[in-house]
């Protein structure tokens, strides 16, 4: 089993999994100020409200993320050395994933990012879209 692609393709979903954290806040950010139909994602926010939710807990309980502890496992597993010895652009992204900052700044900063995420949720909630059956369909055509 090759440990060090394993590891390399944990880094890449990590990287992604944060980028869909920002992004997220971000886009509902714009669409209360901008475009506020794009809040009726349903899917795509509660989603993405579970994650920051979880983010912050993990941070403030100082447990470490799920994938963290995976990637670290995969590491060991392949007896890798945490240097810089793979792709540079796994090397760049665990800089991104893990940076030289406070604890405190990174729960701080997803303290906020959470409070603003469940305060535009509860401003404005996501509309779920009814499905229409077959009959409403039909009485509707009468």
């Amino acid at each position: 089993m090759d440990y060090k692609l394993f590891a390399s393709l944990t880094v890449i979903v990590h990287f992604l999994f944060i980028v869909f954290m920002i992004s997220g806040f971000l886009f509902n950010f714009y669409a209360v100020f901008f475009k506020k139909k794009l809040l009726d994602y349903f899917c795509i926010r509660i989603l993405h409200l579970i994650g920051i939710i979880t983010v912050f807990s993990l941070e403030a309980l100082g447990k470490y993320c799920p994938l963290t502890l995976f990637e670290n496992y995969l590491h060991f597993k392949a007896r890798d050395s945490f240097a810089y010895e793979g792709s540079f652009i796994i090397h760049y992204l665990e800089k991104i994933i893990y940076p030289d900052v406070s604890p405190a700044v990174i729960i701080i900063s997803t303290g906020v990012l959470t409070a603003l995420t469940l305060l535009i949720f509860i401003f404005y909630p996501p509309k779920r879209k009814t499905r229409k059956t077959f009959s409403d369909k039909i009485w509707e055509e009468n």
